[in-house]
């Protein structure tokens, strides 16, 4: 049985004056979820991509942040230069970036999955883990699930040797580094690779132009500092985000969690009081961001939303395609039909996506 994963990006703001300097922070986004689209499911999905493949908290959480950074960049766009009330200053000429002074924080409530949480015993941080000490977590690629069925035998009749991999994980190449359809690849991957493209993603990496990346990430459980180090930092040019240890269990946030969405909401964490969602074992993940008067749930195995919910998730690749295409309008340039080939285009452009698929295959 697993537990569930809740997790948030936090937005911290720091102010000086002449007296002090004064920090605040706010949420602007969760996740909760540990499930994630099967192979075929979410090849069926193709290009359209109105299903959530990877239901994972932190990947869930990274999407409701997009979706907050599209609000922004509306607010920005329309703003000036100097952005207005957005979090986000340039110009649509030169391109935006996250104003200075504030900074983006991940909170997980345990480590994410893949070379992160790599039997590490729970609740310690000194303990020794499991995995091989020969074997560096840099550059190693992981992606969820079960390895897709291929020839184990080397010509002549003997079982080919499998690498270890982490608990529910199977190696991946590195060219599958910026993604491969139908494959999610481990949070772990998933969290490094941001701190190189950044969290904003590839469509919003058009007019967002400086990639914005964690400075911290703080975790509940399962927590092995340098191994969570290791395993988030894939470059000399990446910045891993430090490594914090989360103050606050599980059980307590949960509870917290709880109490604010039975204000008003139907949702299925907030009428239950334990079992299958406290442990990770139900199939129902949520999204929130910032704004919202209440969370969207969806079936993390399926990707469709629950019933009483919206058509699709206003976290999906095809609502983040929409409010990519309305952007293109207002520059003067043509919408684009599907997110694959928007993404396509995207990625032509996006240098630091370049730069990273090198750097892996050297």
């Amino acid at each position: 049985r697993g537990q569930l994963v809740l997790a948030a990006v936090v937005l911290a703001n720091k102010t000086r004056t002449a007296e002090r300097e004064e920090q605040s922070i706010r949420v602007v986004s969760l996740g909760l979820g540990t499930k994630f689209m099967p192979r075929h499911p979410a090849l069926a999905d193709g290009a359209v991509r109105e299903r959530i493949r990877d239901s994972h908290g932190e990947i869930l959480a990274r999407r409701g942040f997009m979706r907050f950074l599209y609000k922004e960049l509306a607010k920005a766009a329309s703003s000036g230069n100097d952005g207005g009330s957005s979090i986000l200053i340039g110009s649509i000429k030169d391109g935006f970036s996250l104003r200075p002074g504030k900074t983006v924080h991940l909170y997980v409530s345990t480590a994410p999955c893949g070379a992160a949480s790599w039997s590490t015993t729970m609740d310690s941080e000194e303990q020794e883990d499991e995995a091989p000490k020969s074997q560096s977590n840099k550059n190693l690629l992981y992606a969820k699930g079960s390895q897709p069925s291929k020839a184990t035998n080397d010509g002549e009749g003997l079982e080919r040797k499998i690498a270890p991999c982490p608990p529910g994980c199977y190696h991946c190449n590195p060219e599958d580094v910026l993604g491969c359809d139908g494959l999610s690849l481990s949070c772990s991957n998933k969290v490094a690779r941001w701190q190189v493209t950044g969290l904003q993603g590839t469509l919003l990496s058009n007019f967002i132009k400086t990639p914005i990346k964690l400075d911290t990430i703080t975790i509940g459980r399962k927590l092995n500092v340098k191994r969570c180090t290791d395993a988030l930092q894939w470059s000399p040019t990446s910045e891993p985000p430090r490594i914090l240890v989360g103050g606050r269990r599980l059980e307590t946030t949960l509870s917290l969690l709880r109490k604010q969405l039975k204000k008003g909401s139907h949702s299925p964490l907030a009428a239950s009081q334990g079992g299958s969602l406290d442990v990770g074992d139900g199939d129902e993940s949520m999204t929130w961001t910032l704004g919202d008067d209440r969370p969207c749930w969806h079936d993390g195995r399926t990707g469709g939303t629950l019933i009483g919910g919206p058509p699709q998730s206003l976290v999906s690749g095809a609502m983040f395609l929409e409010s990519w295409n309305n952007f293109r309008k207002k520059f003067g340039e043509i919408p684009i039909a599907t997110y694959r080939e928007a993404k396509q285009i995207a990625s032509e452009a996006n240098q630091s996506r370049s730069d990273l698929r090198k750097s892996l295959q050297k």
